[in-house]
């Protein structure tokens, strides 16, 4: 399976993005995305193989950010994020 992991820069400034992907079955990995992406608008998408089960952004708390509690997916039942197949 496909899946679309989609990015949104909701401050003034760009950034690289750094995200640990949660797979099925438990396999993680760190992808490191270049601030250049952001070349491409406001919103980027980053498509993986495999079912993914959790995303989270800058989990090494390395870059600036106001607001980290919008850092991960799934955040909780009650605000669901977006991500689709």
């Amino acid at each position: 399976a496909r899946t679309a992991i989609y990015l949104s820069n909701r401050g003034s400034m760009v950034m690289p993005a750094e995200l640990r992907i949660t797979y099925a079955g438990g396999r993680m990995e760190t992808v490191k995305l270049p601030v250049e992406m952001w070349n491409q608008g406001e919103r980027f998408s980053y498509r993986v193989n495999g079912r993914v089960t959790r995303v989270e952004v800058d989990p090494r708390r390395a870059l600036p950010d106001t607001r980290r509690s919008n850092n991960t997916w799934p955040r909780s039942a009650a605000a669901p994020a977006r991500l689709e197949r």
